[in-house]
């Protein structure tokens, strides 16, 4: 478990950098595999959310 929340992790700190340049599309695309991994993680849920909310 503790790796998996350290992979999503992993994953959502890249995929914030896609943010940060507009790239939302792309960030959306990552933050549904992650929450392929955990569907519960909170922190992806929103950004995911966010992202959506900007296209």
């Amino acid at each position: 478990m503790l790796l998996t929340i350290g992979l999503i992790r992993r994953i959502s700190n890249s995929v914030n950098l896609k943010i940060m340049k507009a790239e939302h599309k792309e960030a959306i695309v990552w933050y549904d595999k992650a929450l392929d991994i955990d569907s519960n993680d909170a922190v992806a849920l929103h950004n995911r959310s966010f992202s959506l909310e900007k296209l």
